[in-house]
């Protein structure tokens, strides 16, 4: 086995490792937190000899309890071999190795991706990281300690991640800057309800013509780096303020940014490659759900898809400023 092949396999090992022990660890952050709740007084009617063992007594809800950790934990470890598994033949399957070193590329106009790939780093990061805290925080754990545990096991996925990615193209400082920045947000939108109840961070994404080609050509399964048909948000829901009427409630406020031919390769040189910034409004489907169906699981799945993506051409950008090269 090569050396290349070595580190991955330990790569991946760390990772699994650290996955089936983050909620252990979450565990113990809730043993230092969480209230003390005496046990329920033994009466003669649950027992018709009053002698039952305190063990026999807590069982059950004990051992619901430990599947659903045991489950949550499951469901983490789940989570990072699917991205290990998409990242290796994605980005790394058949290269060999000839990184360049480090780089400081963040939003440079001539940077292979105009910035772009820095959002999403940070947004992948962020949504990561709030799927997991509600795995764990679904299982009985805490909500800032879950939070802080899957922010963490977060950023050692996308550091080892980042090690591999130097060893093959190179080893972007600032993707590590925008990982953190991505898990960071989360923790503070996880536990801080009135934020969240304020904005959302969201992708609109639709695959572009550039990445349609790839595929039909190449088979490229690597839409993450389409670039070219994504776009990032910060969203402001009106619906948050105080007697807002009733038909803006519908309404997000969004700040955006996007770039166009950069990532995939451009079939046709001639069009410029840009970066854009822009201003606009598109629709709060959360709430628009929220007026049109009653509650049920659905709808909360919706509601929660919601919070991080938006649908393609649902955004009016107002105002914007761009650049070209």
């Amino acid at each position: 086995m090569d050396d290349r092949v070595t580190r991955r396999v330990l790569a991946g090992m760390v990772a699994a490792a650290l996955c089936t022990s983050a909620p252990i660890a979450a565990a113990e952050v809730d043993a230092n937190t969480a209230p003390v709740v005496p046990d329920p007084p033994v009466t003669a009617d649950d027992s018709a000899d009053g002698d039952i063992a305190e063990d026999e007594i807590t069982e059950p809800a004990t051992s619901a309890s430990s599947r659903s950790k045991w489950l949550a934990a499951g469901g983490l470890a789940t989570t990072y071999a699917a991205f290990s598994t998409y990242a290796y033949f994605a980005w790394f399957r058949g290269k060999q190795n000839g990184g360049d070193g480090f780089t400081f590329d963040g939003f440079g106009l001539h940077t292979y991706a105009g910035g772009a790939d820095k959002l999403g780093h940070a947004w992948t990061a962020y949504a990561l990281t709030r799927g997991t805290t509600a795995m764990l925080t679904h299982a009985g754990w805490s909500r800032l300690g879950s939070s802080v545990v899957a922010a963490s096991v977060s950023q050692i996925f996308f550091t080892l991640s980042e090690y591999e990615d130097s060893l093959v193209y190179q080893f972007e400082v600032y993707d590590i800057v925008a990982n953190v920045a991505g898990a960071a947000f989360a923790v503070a939108m996880v536990n801080l309800p009135t934020l969240d109840r304020w904005i959302d961070l969201r992708l609109e994404y639709f695959p572009s013509k550039d990445y349609r080609r790839t595929v039909r050509e190449d088979g490229n399964i690597d839409f993450f780096q389409d670039y070219s048909g994504q776009s990032y948000m910060l969203a402001l829901h009106l619906d948050a303020i105080p007697r807002m009427p009733r038909a803006l409630q519908f309404v997000d406020v969004v700040a955006g940014f996007e770039t166009r031919n950069y990532s995939p390769p451009r079939a046709d040189e001639s069009r410029p490659k840009t970066q854009r910034l822009y201003l606009g409004l598109t629709v709060n489907l959360q709430h628009l759900l929220g007026e049109l169906l009653p509650d049920s699981r659905g709808r909360r799945i919706a509601h929660g898809a919601f919070e991080y993506v938006s649908v393609p051409f649902t955004t009016w950008k107002a105002v914007d400023a761009s650049r070209s090269q």
